[in-house]
């Protein structure tokens, strides 16, 4: 816990607060947009290398996410949409798909 505490500090995203511990930054306006950028510029490139190295059946894996996905839509009339966290979100497996194997 304190490492993950340490490295959140060196991203500046927590602040240690002598004798009150450490708390969640306030992100401001231009801190958010750098963010995005990043993230924008990284998952671009995840899709690039996905996309030279997710087996078929990888790639049949995100077409069922769409299709839930679609079926979630479409369920609620466009008025909500939830994405799952781990090996059922679209991104996750992107970014899976992107690693290098062993």
């Amino acid at each position: 816990m304190r490492e993950a505490l340490r490295q959140l500090e060196g991203m500046r995203l927590v602040k240690r607060i002598p004798h009150a511990g450490a708390r969640v930054v306030m992100l401001d306006r231009d801190m958010m947009a750098d963010l995005y950028a990043v993230r924008e510029a990284l998952e671009g490139m995840a899709c690039r290398t996905a996309a030279l190295r997710m087996t078929d059946a990888e790639i049949g894996t995100l077409r069922l996410l769409l299709e839930k996905h679609a079926e979630q839509i479409e369920a609620t009339d466009g008025q909500i949409y939830v994405q799952s966290e781990g090996d059922f979100d679209f991104h996750y497996q992107i970014a899976l798909g992107a690693v290098t194997r062993c």
